[in-house]
């Protein structure tokens, strides 16, 4: 069975929750790293979305993680604060990798 994971901050956590989607608040980075190595360990998550803020706090981890696994999928989200103002928006990524406006 497929498996959603998500790490965030509370109110992140708690919309996701309303969905129906299960999710684990972090309060400081290692407490997101411990996540984030227990989501890829397990055989069933597909998928782990993780906050920028929290992405952004174990970004050393991440780089290690997906320098040799590409599974799961590791999707970054805006929290409820809103996106980052350092982070490029879909489109601008679409945009540098095949050179197309949308």
């Amino acid at each position: 069975m497929s498996r959603l994971f998500l790490i965030g901050d509370e109110d992140t956590v708690l919309g996701f929750r309303y969905a129906g989607i299960r999710g684990y608040v972090a309060k400081t980075s290692a407490e997101a790293v411990d996540l984030f190595r227990k989501a890829t360990e397990d055989k069933d998550v597909t998928v782990v979305v993780l906050t920028e803020r929290m992405a952004e706090a174990i970004r050393p981890e991440l780089d290690r993680y997906s320098e040799k696994r590409v599974f799961p999928f590791i999707v970054e989200i805006a929290d409820a604060s809103g996106p980052l103002p350092t982070r490029k928006s879909p489109s601008e990524i679409i945009k540098e990798a095949i050179g197309i406006s949308i």
